[in-house]
């Protein structure tokens, strides 16, 4: 995940004219980092799932393709991909931090596998005999900024559920505003409820 944050910001340096590029190489170095950050995202569920997956699949160390692994995925654990939650202040004093669904604004599934699936059109050379049309640089800058934002909504603090496991894991981006990456591991709730910061 420290990973995905160098990479956002080389995003963010790209998509702000930090970086010296014709439109067109722009386009396609943005589309790369994306291409990148979507693969680590897959690649996290994978390493989180990865007992299920080996029993299923023994190739998976040689897996590459995060819209096929995400599939795959999907099919031995239904709740394999990241939950984006927000904390929220208890309504009294002594109780615990909880976490309410992000339920909007993130990037759903469906909005991943259509990213990566434009990331690797705009990262190859178009065949001169497609007839698909070439790119518009500033229709992708406009999807480049929702991507970016839907991404770091969906990542920023997000649940983990893991295959035939009643507890849950818990990844912040930026642990007690360090801007260090942690990953929470918890059992099962009890009788209290929320969740400990």
């Amino acid at each position: 995940m420290e990973t995905v944050k160098l990479r956002i910001a080389l995003i963010d340096d790209i998509m702000h004219g930090k970086c010296s590029l014709p439109d067109i190489p722009l386009i396609e170095s943005a589309a790369l980092q994306f291409r990148k950050v979507l693969e680590l995202v897959a690649f996290g569920s994978l390493v989180a799932n990865e007992k299920v997956y080996r029993t299923v699949h023994a190739d998976f160390a040689k897996e590459w393709n995060a819209k096929k692994l995400l599939a795959k995925l999907g099919k031995l654990n239904l709740d394999f991909y990241p939950i984006p939650v927000k904390q929220v202040q208890p309504e009294k004093p002594g109780m615990l931090l909880r976490h309410e669904k992000v339920t909007q604004g993130y990037l759903s599934k469906k909005t991943f596998i259509d990213a990566y699936q434009q990331c690797s059109e705009l990262i190859h050379t178009t065949n001169p005999y497609s007839k698909k049309s070439h790119f518009d640089p500033k229709v992708y800058s406009k999807t480049f900024f929702e991507w970016r934002n839907e991404i770091v909504s969906l990542l920023n603090l997000h649940e983990l559920r893991l295959y035939n496991d009643p507890g849950m894991a818990v990844c912040s981006m930026n642990a007690g505003g360090t801007n260090q990456v942690q990953v929470y591991r918890f059992a099962p709730p009890s009788s209290s409820t929320g969740v400990k910061p």
